[in-house]
């Protein structure tokens, strides 16, 4: 199983046990893939060619996909990602041919269409949760919001629920019905009432010294109601699963031992129960998912981890999938690969009666759950295999309906210690033939030679690796694992850090367009943010000694910047203020910024928010209009760890500009919704740097916005002149040359800056002339004699007409005897009246 090398960030079982889907990136864009179950559960039906692996693909998301989810009857599978878009597929139809498959995979035996495409969010989609009774799906966001819809009625809305003043990573809905539960950044667990979509209950304390580092935050309610267990909590400094128990949604007990943020839990859906047990209770099974690549499965009737998997993979765990039986579970890392474990009933115990079940619904709510599908799972209950208990052994047994039933796993310990090796019966026998790793009797792993050999990858391509993926600790070997081939991705979610406060906050106003009357005393203004009072900021603008204007803010300053036009101040509570720097008139009513605050740049009476999810917002604060919306530039940091920003600005028509850490920049095209690449340093240094004899310094003209963007990436790297006419004498050179030139015209245009656009069409044009590449030349030059070409209007482009730049090529072609018939051409089009 794998994205071809990409990573995976989610993983469903489908209700009936027949697939599973997992949700990710793709080559080009996000990706959704439908995978058969049987080659996962038997050796024989992996190497069995007539046996389908890959059912379907799809590839319609335009950002990473983060999260799918089977709807509870499993007839709809519900998809988010980057694009913002939660999408619904239902499937067409089921048998041989179909469309093709960007991962490579070949023909689709299903065909899965989008049914829905529900659009409300203003950023990522993180998670997803379809209520028990299959009434509303639940989807939240990086826009800190959580948008409610009516299953029955897509794409209606039923509510937007906001209150989290952070990015929302996880929800899970009550099997009562009553509730829905959020989990944010802002360091809390919410509750939220499904009677109006209020806030029940905020839960603070175990996360409030806990950093923004997780890529998610996936919390699950237990199957009985009675329990909720959090991520990425801390006790004692030490990273723990928080379980919160329902009504007064107290905290006594936490899972302990993970060395980095837990990510993501998963209650198993069934209740369990040890017939050969006296005790009545019954207990439930908790899994756990970390930053520190580890997976712990929990029973709550034991003080210890039933299961302890290490190494199992190369990244972070980010999503867990249990099958309805309750006896399979799937798990999904960042490093592309999944997991497969297999129980049996020895091990987490025998499954509660659907009868049973509502049985304890009925005496502890005194009403019944809210269910559509537990029929339909029942029914996939009673296929039997040689691993799988069947559904007739569950309903022989008929224990006392009893809840969940807590053993003190931690009753707050005064150091939180490592995962302690798994608790697991002595007569306790592997329930899965399959086996990644086999151990010794006495738990050691095999030697290396034979671990390559008793590996075996979901994916048949891929080769034996020299680390077993999954390294069971001693009394584990119960359980069986297969992953995924390893293929390293070092593409991760990407969040910025966000300023702390500080004492005093000084910046320099910098001049900028529309600078007017404040810029002819000659003298810079500064801003000055005093943060020494106690949840509140004073704001000062100086020129010399003088002070202009002062402003009071409710809240400490984490970012101030400005120009002669505006100054913006971002606060501790994420409010942005903006002032006239000449008066400090306060243009605007403070507002909340969508996310975390990570920098601000202005540029006129423009500015930029860039926050902490890596996205940028842009306003005209004059004319109070939204430039550019909730634009995440997250897949650009992805590419590599190695990656960061290193800067941002806001080019004077609003447009942003980023600055990598890799010597790459790129610019945001409204129009196109893109990021489009202005400077690469490998291109600028070696193409660039070849036609700046033969070319530019014939066109000599002041360079201004583009120049400066790739000037950076020249000055930090710089090949010798050897090498650049090297590679531009050769016939590659010649048309990374011509790629390079349109290149530069496609971001002068972008910029919108006519000096360099005039240039770099000049210097095409003599390039062109030189090699004799008569077809783009004449392509090339013809559209500057329609109307409306060259990418203006009225035959004006960026102020220069666009006739008066044709007459100019006129004059480079002409000196050319092999290209006189496209001079004459193009004087005759422009010497036509018609034109």
């Amino acid at each position: 199983v794998s994205h071809d090398g990409n990573p995976i960030f989610s993983v469903a079982i489908h209700p009936d046990g027949s697939r599973f889907a997992t949700g990710g990136q793709g080559k080009d864009s996000g990706v959704v893939v439908i995978w058969n179950m049987a080659p996962v559960r038997s050796a024989a039906d992996e190497a069995n060619e007539a046996i389908p692996k890959v059912l379907c693909e799809m590839s319609n998301h335009l950002g990473c996909v983060n999260c799918v989810r089977w709807s509870v009857d499993g007839k709809w599978l519900a998809s988010g990602g980057d694009d913002a878009i939660v999408m619904i597929w239902s499937v067409k139809y089921q048998g041989g041919g179909g469309g093709g498959a960007s991962l490579g995979f070949g023909t689709d035996l299903e065909r899965w269409g989008c049914i829905h495409m529900l659009r409300g969010h203003n950023g990522d989609v993180l998670d997803l949760s379809w209520s028990p009774d299959q009434k509303y799906l639940a989807s939240c966001s990086v826009d800190n919001t959580i948008i409610i819809w009516n299953a029955r009625e897509l794409p209606q809305k039923v509510s937007t629920v906001a209150g989290h003043r952070g990015l929302v990573k996880g929800i899970t809905w009550d099997p009562v019905g009553k509730y829905l539960a959020s989990q944010s950044d802002d360091r809390s667990v919410r509750i939220w009432r499904t009677s109006d979509w209020c806030e029940e209950k905020v839960i603070t304390e175990p996360f409030r010294r806990c950093g923004g580092t997780t890529h998610i935050l996936r919390l699950s309610w237990s199957p009985d109601g009675r329990y909720i267990v959090s991520a990425h909590a801390l006790n004692n400094d030490g990273p723990t699963a928080q379980i919160i128990e329902r009504g007064d949604w107290k905290m006594g007990v936490d899972l302990v031992g993970h060395r980095k943020a837990v990510e993501v839990v998963s209650f198993n859906p069934h209740l369990f129960f040890n017939d050969r047990s006296s005790k009545e209770s019954n207990h439930g099974c908790i899994a756990v998912g970390s930053r520190d690549r580890s997976l712990s499965i929990w029973l709550t009737s034991l003080k210890r981890p039933l299961v302890v998997t290490h190494d199992m993979f190369v990244d972070s765990i980010i999503d867990i999938a249990w099958s309805c039986d309750g006896y399979e579970l799937m798990v999904a890392s960042t490093d592309g690969s999944l997991g497969y474990l297999s129980f049996s009933q020895k091990e987490l115990g025998v499954r509660l009666p659907k009868q049973a079940l509502d049985n304890l619904f009925l005496e502890i709510y005194g009403c019944a759950r809210a269910s559509l599908g537990h029929s339909l799972s029942d029914q996939g209950e009673t296929k039997t295999s040689d691993q799988r208990p069947s559904g007739l052994e569950v309903q022989l047994l008929s224990p006392p309906a009893k809840p969940i039933s807590f053993e003190p796993l931690s009753p707050k310990p005064s150091k939180t210690k490592p995962l302690a090796p798994p608790i697991s019966p002595s007569s306790t026998k592997p329930s899965h033939k399959r086996r990644l790793l086999d151990t010794e009797a006495s738990g050691d792993p095999l030697p290396r030679a034979k671990r390559q050999k008793k590996h075996r990858s979901l994916d048949p391509a891929s080769p034996p690796q020299s680390k077993p993926p999954c390294t069971p600790q001693k009394g584990s070997g119960s359980s069986s694992a297969v992953t995924s081939s390893h293929t390293k991705s070092t593409s991760t979610l990407v969040l910025l850090p966000v300023p702390t406060p500080q004492s005093t906050l000084t910046v320099q106003l910098v001049a900028g367009i529309g600078a007017g009357a404040g810029v002819a005393g000659g003298e810079p203004l500064n801003l000055e943010v005093d943060n020494t009072r106690p949840k509140c900021c004073t704001v000062t603008c100086k020129r010399g000694a003088d002070v202009k204007w002062r402003s009071s803010l409710l809240s400490r300053g984490l970012i101030a910047t400005g120009n002669h036009c505006i100054t913006c101040v971002v606060c501790e509570d994420h409010t942005m203020s903006v002032f006239s720097s000449q008066s400090g008139r306060m243009l605007l009513a403070r507002f909340s910024t969508p996310a975390p605050p990570h920098d601000v740049k202005v540029s006129g009476y423009c500015a930029m928010l860039v926050t902490a999810d890596a996205s940028v917002r842009v306003w005209d604060m004059q004319k109070t209009e939204l430039l550019v919306r909730d634009t995440s530039f997250a897949h650009l940091l992805k590419r590599s760890e190695k990656v960061s920003l290193s800067s941002c600005n806001l080019a004077p028509v609003g447009t942003p500009i980023l600055s990598l850490s890799d010597s790459t920049s790129y610019l945001y095209h409204s129009g196109m919704g893109v990021w489009m690449e202005v400077s690469n340093a490998n291109e600028n240094t070696e193409i660039r740097g070849g036609i700046a004899a033969d070319f530019e310094a014939t066109t000599s003209m002041e360079l201004a916005h583009l120049q400066r963007i790739q000037s950076a990436a020249l000055s930090s790297h710089h090949p010798t002149t050897g090498q650049c006419l090297t590679r531009l004498r050769d016939t590659d050179g010649k048309l990374a040359t011509a790629s390079f030139l349109e290149s530069q015209i496609s971001r002068s245009l972008s910029l919108q800056s006519p000096v360099e656009h005039q240039h770099w069409c000049r210097v095409y044009v003599k390039f062109l002339v030189r090699e004799g590449l008569e077809e783009r030349l004449r392509e090339f030059c013809m559209q500057f004699c329609r109307p409306g070409g060259g990418g203006g209007e009225g035959g004006v482009v960026l102020g220069f007409g666009v006739r008066g730049m044709a007459r100019d090529f006129l004059s480079d072609i002409a000196g050319n005897a092999k290209l006189q018939r496209l001079y004459c051409e193009l004087r005759d089009a422009l010497d036509s009246p018609s034109q």
